[in-house]
């Protein structure tokens, strides 16, 4: 087998056409070999011709490539991701990682939809994640584990470098005490800020209590947390609550497709929205049973939460009825009077992921308000545009007390209406004209003509004129 020294000492001289015949492969290696800007994304896959593959898609001919393909990687300084879509691994793996290994460019590995049982792709790719301080993340996807390839990932995330900030493992058969290794191994990653394990059985058992732990201790600084489809139930919710109710970082959370959370599990997860310390803006329960009951429990949690702004809880959850949609109606604009339109829900924009899905079987004055809290990045505008839609008339009976003190303000905030609202300048001027009407007849004394001076009392008669 070639090593390191032979292939540095052949690069110089050693031709690409006699290397690959592959037109697409032939071309990858010469980007590679170049250091080309222009290219930081890498596919290692399982077939097609070169008329059929993109130009970041290699596939090995035959096996001699490999060691190349793993050299020129290694020296490339602009390649940012690696991934493996088939399973190469009975094709000289060994000596292109030795390869890779000397790469400190490539900060995301995927590994989707293959075999590693075996796991020595982990074993050999050490030095790689152990040295790489650029590498940040690591997605496995769909992939076949056994025992000895789950213990080999354990021990490749805790030998590696310290810059690792994203582990994504989804759908791939790593449960029970394997998946518990994994997730003690992130222990010594403090700074973890996203974690996705999906459709992995988590639920309440042993993975549960490792995760919690994890999250209780270690990933202080943990940004996403992604849990779909783990058969978590009431108590496992519970539990996970628990762990988080102390992280403040916290901006993505992701439960859904586990119908065995119920209105109590709702309810642990709604006190995360109450908490004033929360920083969650996204919050995906997509597909769990909610309903009214559900629905309202939340409404409660965000008339007081000014961060959040997707609740995913509209597609597959068909037990919300128009009563439940009603709760947030009324959190998004309370129309009883100015105050509270004021004190509304400014941030929510969204009850699904795409915008376009959001929106589409909504009820129509649900539509109506999330658009307005869409409309402006300043929820002072936004709530400037609610005020104005839904109060044609604007009782200053409760500032009387006050007499002119309020007046100014009132002005200014009409004032600013107009910039906030230039379509509807006529129907603002009208309304500040009825504020300043209710407010000189509620003091008529105030506004009496004065008798005949002269001097400097005369002028400031005409002062206040004018400024009324």
């Amino acid at each position: 087998m070639e090593g390191y020294e032979y292939y540095q000492a052949a690069a110089s001289t050693i031709k690409i056409d006699d290397i690959a015949s592959d037109d697409v492969n032939r071309k990858i290696l010469r980007r590679l070999k170049e250091n080309d800007p222009n290219f930081d994304e890498l596919w290692w896959v399982d077939g097609g011709g070169p008329t059929s593959r993109k130009g970041y898609m290699y596939y090995p001919e035959g096996g001699s490539d490999v060691g190349w393909f793993g050299h020129f990687i290694g020296n490339n300084t602009k390649l940012r991701a690696l991934t493996f879509y088939s399973n190469p691994f009975e094709k000289a793996i060994e000596q292109f990682c030795r390869g890779v290994n000397s790469n400190r460019s490539i900060r995301k590995i995927v590994f989707s939809g293959l075999d590693l049982s075996g796991g020595e792709i982990f074993q050999w790719l050490g030095p790689f994640f152990e040295n790489n301080n650029n590498f940040s993340e690591l997605v496995v996807y769909h992939c076949n584990f056994g025992v000895g390839s789950a213990r080999q990932l354990s021990l490749a995330l805790r030998g590696c470098n310290k810059s690792l900030k994203s582990v994504w493992i989804s759908n791939s058969q790593l449960g029970g005490e394997r998946l518990v290794d994994v997730i003690h191994s992130l222990s010594v990653h403090p700074q973890l800020e996203t974690l996705a394990l999906g459709e992995m059985n988590v639920g309440r058992n042993e993975c549960m209590m490792a995760l919690t732990n994890l999250l209780r201790n270690t990933t202080t600084n943990l940004q996403e947390l992604n849990l779909y489809d783990n058969s978590i139930d009431d108590e496992g919710v519970e539990t996970l609550v628990g762990a988080l109710a102390n992280n403040s970082r916290l901006r993505v959370l992701n439960v859904s497709h586990d119908q065995n959370i119920t209105v109590r599990g709702c309810q642990s997860i709604a006190s995360l929205l109450d908490n004033p310390n929360s920083k969650l803006e996204k919050l995906m329960l997509l597909g769990n049973n909610v309903g009214d009951e559900g629905a309202l429990i939340f409404a409660n949690a965000l008339a007081s939460n000014n961060k959040l702004k997707v609740l995913d809880i509209r597609v597959g959850n068909s037990g919300i009825t128009a009563e439940g949609w009603s709760s947030f109606s009324t959190v998004l604009c309370d129309a009883s009077n100015v105050n509270s339109t004021l004190l509304s829900n400014h941030t929510l924009e969204r009850f699904g992921e795409a915008p376009s899905s959001s929106l589409s079987s909504l009820p129509a004055e649900i539509k109506s308000l999330l658009t307005l809290n869409k409309s402006s990045e300043d929820k002072k505008q936004v709530a400037i545009k609610k005020i104005l839609k839904y109060h044609r008339h604007f009782d200053m009976q409760p500032f009387f007390e006050w007499e002119l003190k309020v007046l100014p303000i009132a002005v200014s905030w009409f004032e600013r209406a107009r910039s906030v609202d230039s379509n509807n300048v006529v129907v603002i001027d009208r309304h500040k004209l009825e504020a300043i009407y209710q407010f000189i007849r509620a003091t008529p004394e105030i506004f009496e003509p004065a008798p005949v001076a002269s001097g400097k009392k005369r002028k400031q008669v005409v002062q206040l004129s004018r400024n009324v």
